[in-house]
């Protein structure tokens, strides 16, 4: 072991590799493959593919519902068992849905995938990362985010594939087979829930030495208690910048079918651009959580200023600029930039401003929002198209919101200092009465 820190090597870059395999495993099966799906299995049904979707909502839901529960037993329970278990759970509702005989009952296995996903989904990565890593911890987080679309680029023609050839429902038993593949080798043999677990310090740690210690992670672990966190106006100001980042997501997750409406000139096949339209934002998305990461290891202020004024920028492109080949790609790629900054952003603000002593149950707490955000976001703008015919509301709203969550986030940092002091004021207080 003291060879190996010597050499450079670190036990977390291990658990930085397993948070890349659950992120472009089981996490980019579960959200960047969904659609594909909705089709084929809608006309089997005899339904509109349009409420095939309501999965997705089910799926947010469970997520909702299950995010606080799952925080808990992250922070207090072996991260091996709580990821295997899920990684199990996830695999089970991929191979029970190829039974899917009626909408009712894919709805139900969509809640069922809400209730098992959030430890891959919101905290596996952050977490682990987080207390393995006392530098460089955004860089890291945004590396493993980042695979969830990398994911979503390799699987979806993959499962693509096995639907037109096999059927959707083998394409389900595929997909089962996947997540085990790559969560449980790596829950079972890689990841250890703390550095101290492998009796070393977390990388980047000031007293680190690379020997071993009974308390090598107490340097990295410091922080606000969730309980005093969630009585915070800083905590309910992080809730409701998550909550309305995400309602704005929905932009990001029709490209192709805004794209797909548009009359562009010299463009013959309007769903070929817009495929391609939908990868260039998935390069922007890529691109901003590693960008994003690296910096916001820095300056999280910057990640929120230039990676909300992407979004602004990039929804009013749509509105107002006649579309073409030019703009319609620069619009989407900052929509995709504006799109990673709810994987990578969050977890690095909310280190930032609570700590990572009680991280999980703070994280899983906000990540609520993201959820609330899933369950809502489809109603509001959805039906403002239905309405108005087009989606200018959506373009509009979606940049006025996002121009108020710079000043929120901005608000939120201007209180990191104050928010540092007061858990290391209740950190002493502790110490000296045990002492």
């Amino acid at each position: 072991m003291e060879a190996s820190q010597k050499s450079g090597f670190h036990y977390g870059y291990l658990i930085v590799l397993a948070c890349v395999f659950i992120c472009f495993g089981p996490c980019a099966l579960v959200l960047s493959c969904a659609g594909i799906f909705f089709r084929p299995l809608s006309a089997d049904l005899g339904i509109d593919p349009g409420m095939a979707s309501y999965y997705l909502t089910a799926l947010f839901a469970g997520s909702f519902i299950s995010l606080p529960f799952s925080g808990k037993l992250f922070q207090t329970k072996d991260a091996r068992v709580c990821i295997s278990v899920s990684g199990a759970l996830v695999a089970a509702v991929f191979f029970v849905q190829s039974f899917t005989m009626s909408l009712w009952f894919f709805i139900a296995c969509g809640f069922v995938m809400g209730l098992a996903i959030p430890t891959l989904l919101y905290l596996a990565a952050p977490t682990l990362i987080n207390r393995w890593f006392a530098k460089r911890a955004g860089f890291f987080i945004g590396i493993a985010m980042a695979f969830t679309g990398i994911g979503g680029v390799v699987f979806n023609p993959i499962g693509t594939y096995f639907i037109t050839t096999v059927g959707w429902a083998f394409a389900y038993r595929v997909f089962a087979v996947i997540v085990l593949a790559m969560t449980l080798p790596f829950s079972l043999l890689v990841i250890r829930s703390y550095p101290a677990d492998k009796g070393i310090e977390p990388f980047g740690a000031d007293a680190y030495t690379g020997s071993k210690t009974e308390n090598a992670a107490s340097s990295a672990q410091s922080g606000m208690r969730a309980a005093d966190a969630f009585k915070t106006k800083e905590f309910v100001l992080i809730f409701v910048w998550a909550l309305l980042i995400n309602i704005c997501m929905y932009a990001y997750m029709v490209i192709a079918t805004c794209v797909g409406g548009m009359q562009i000139e010299g463009v013959a096949d309007a769903l070929t651009f817009a495929g391609l339209a939908v990868s260039v934002a998935m390069v922007g998305q890529t691109l901003g959580k590693v960008v994003f990461g690296i910096v916001g290891d820095k300056d999280p202020r910057i990640c929120i200023v230039v990676g909300l004024a992407a979004g602004v920028v990039g929804l009013l492109c749509y509105q107002f600029v006649p579309a073409s080949h030019a703009s319609i790609f620069v619009a989407s790629f900052l929509v995709g930039l504006f799109a990673s900054v709810t994987n990578v952003v969050l977890p690095i603000m909310t280190r930032s401003v609570f700590g990572t002593l009680e991280y999980s149950p703070i994280y899983a707490r906000i990540s609520m929002a993201a959820s609330l955000g899933g369950i809502v976001m489809a109603l509001i703008w959805g039906t403002l198209h239905t309405m108005m015919g087009n989606w200018s509301a959506m373009y509009i709203g979606e940049a006025v919101i996002l121009a108020a969550c710079i000043a929120i986030g901005l608000a939120v940092m201007a209180s990191e200092s104050k928010m540092k002091q007061r858990w290391m004021s209740a950190e002493q207080i502790e110490h000296d009465d045990a002492s």
